[in-house]
């Protein structure tokens, strides 16, 4: 087993994360910030296990675990990050209706919040006045723009601060997910007294369903030559090679067999800012 620091263990080949925060102060708000990103790792066995393959992740959560005498107001944490970016376009026009009788007026407005497409806002009005009518209709549509690959959404679950990363318009997680520049919550203490006793944990889990495992290659046998390809076989392999390299940085080994089964690929301590 390696000699990895206890407050430092990371899957470092597929994931990055770092966190830290102001020094804490009594009655004062301490910006916490992490650092998050993911990329393709390319692992390799032993001579026991002659395999390489490319592995990436589909999700993960950040998780973090604050002392108890540590307060989160709740109006800091980021909720959703990146925020989506709007771009809109207003359209004009005008129609004429050669049917229309009587005078009557009609006006008609949608708002974003009830369209389910591109459209965000629709505004109609008709004017009628004897046999001819004028109707001018002003749409405005929006897009929605987002400016990188990954998406987290905030979750409380009992005491702890939950991050959903999902990828957008992708297959698995790559690139940043944060980039630390701003926080994402503010940290108070309750105490004012021994504040350097005071620490956050920070966690990157997954599912064991959540390392897309592919591009196997490995040496093989003349039977295995023989019996063709055995897909199944290769990644129970692969998957006894992410054991072996989540022991390597002590972290937690579990059965990669049950889909549902948790991994933690990241446990490390955030540090006050020097």
């Amino acid at each position: 087993m390696s000699n990895v620091s206890n407050s430092h263990r990371v899957l470092q080949e597929l994931v990055s994360l770092e966190a830290w925060h102001k020094p804490l102060e009594p009655n004062t708000d301490s910006p916490f910030r992490v650092a998050l990103s993911f990329r393709d790792a390319r692992y390799s066995g032993d001579a026991e296990t002659p395999i390489e393959f490319q592995v990436e992740l589909k999700r993960a959560t950040l998780v973090v675990v604050c002392d108890s005498n540590l307060r989160v107001p709740k109006g800091t944490k980021v909720r959703v990050y990146p925020p989506w970016e709007k771009s809109y376009r207003r359209i004009q026009g005008d129609t004429r209706d050669q049917s229309a009788s009587s005078s009557d007026r009609l006006s008609t407005s949608v708002t974003a919040d009830s369209i389910k497409g591109p459209a965000g806002s629709v505004s109609t009005e008709h004017g009628r006045s004897g046999s001819e009518s004028h109707e001018r209709r002003t749409e405005t549509e929006y897009t929605q723009v987002i400016r990188q690959h990954i998406q987290m959404q905030y979750r409380q679950s009992g005491d702890e601060h939950h991050w959903d990363c999902d990828p957008i318009n992708a297959e698995t997680l790559r690139g940043s997910a944060h980039t630390g520049d701003d926080p994402v919550m503010e940290l108070r203490p309750t105490i004012d007294r021994r504040l350097e006793d005071l620490g956050v944990r920070v966690f990157l889990k997954c599912k064991a369903e959540d390392f897309d495992i592919k591009d196997i290659r490995m040496k093989k046998t003349v039977m295995e030559q023989l019996a063709g390809e055995d897909m199944e076989r290769r990644k129970r392999l692969a998957k006894e090679v992410i054991k072996y390299k989540l022991a390597e940085v002590d972290l937690e080994v579990v059965d990669l067999e049950s889909s549902f089964g948790e991994v933690v690929i990241a446990d490390i301590v955030a540090i006050p800012e020097k």
